[in-house]
């Protein structure tokens, strides 16, 4: 189903008053804990500029051939637009926010 770009704004502005998981120093160790246990590649990042990321676990830094966390930050800036090559950035971009804003609950 494709999203109405007219709706988006809206459909953001909803999302931003829902309910939702806050992440706070007491919460990350709770998603610390769960991104340790998943198989596959996991990670948060602050949707706004400069999309700092928040979390990233293991898979993560084995994807980018990185021994750890340091790697990682040294090789992407620990940013979302740091993991992404340059190219593929305004596409994968707009493909996120058609997905929230077609989102439904």
């Amino acid at each position: 189903m494709e999203a109405n770009p007219d709706n988006c704004k809206e459909r953001e502005k909803d999302l931003m008053n829902e309910k939702h998981f806050d992440l706070t120093e007491d919460t990350l160790p709770v998603v610390e804990e769960i991104g340790g246990h998943m198989p596959g590649g996991f990670f948060i990042y602050n949707a706004k500029e400069p999309e700092e990321l928040i979390y990233a676990n293991k898979p993560v830094f084995d994807i980018f051939g990185c021994a750890d966390l340091a790697e990682f930050k040294a090789l992407t800036g620990f940013t979302f637009r740091g993991m992404v090559h340059p190219e593929d950035y305004g596409r994968i971009t707009a493909s996120i926010a058609q997905q929230i804003c077609a989102s439904e609950d």
